[in-house]
């Protein structure tokens, strides 16, 4: 099967003392993939240079079995639609709401027109159970409340990758758990990948 993503023998300086000596791995589609080490061990490298946020590396990176050094503004575009990020403090705009919040990246990044978006939207903050607060500011949200709107906003685009940096820390185990469960739904469609990122 065509990996979705690969590294071969990635070498990255950056950040400075935590860059990477060399990694190699594949994820295909449906695989799920965790990353854990202690500080400095070059985990904080692995996103930007996933999400295609860092350019600065040896080795290769491969989308579809095609260099992200050699796509096209197109290309690019479309590999960076093709993943959903979690970051570890959730990246929820302050000044929008939680219905914005998710629908911008639709809004954004994608060919739907409003209606669509709406409904898009409204669908999967109803099955994450944050419909009621989809008028509430990020600051007024409890933390089991922004952990599935960033989790809603991460993935309303359908990504075909999904990037977990440190998103669970200092969560409950409750909260981890309705994640997880929804993720599965997602993951056992078969399509879908997940790679996690955790200190």
């Amino acid at each position: 099967m065509t990996a979705l993503i690969e590294f071969i023998d990635v070498k990255s300086p950056e950040p400075p003392g935590e860059g990477l000596a060399g990694v190699s791995f594949a994820i295909t589609p449906g695989q799920n993939g965790v990353f854990f080490g202690i500080e400095g061990s070059g985990l904080r490298s692995l996103t930007p240079l996933m999400t295609g946020m860092e350019d600065r590396y040896e080795g290769d990176i491969l989308f579809l079995e095609r260099s992200i050094r050699d796509l096209d503004y197109l290309g690019k575009q479309r590999y960076r639609n093709g993943i959903g990020y979690i970051h570890g403090d959730y990246g929820l705009i302050s000044n929008l709401d939680v219905e914005q919040n998710i629908s911008q990246r639709l809004e954004y990044y994608a060919g739907y027109d409003p209606a669509e978006i709406t409904e898009i939207t409204a669908r999967l903050m109803e099955t994450l159970g944050i419909y009621r607060r989809r008028h509430a500011r990020p600051v007024e949200l409890t933390r089991s409340e922004i952990l599935r709107a960033a989790f809603a906003r991460a993935t309303v685009h359908d990504p075909e990758l999904l990037i977990i940096e440190h998103a669970f820390v200092d969560q409950s185990p409750l909260n981890i758990r309705s994640s997880r469960t929804s993720m599965k739904e997602r993951i056992f469609r078969g399509d879908w990948s997940t790679k996690a990122c955790s200190i």
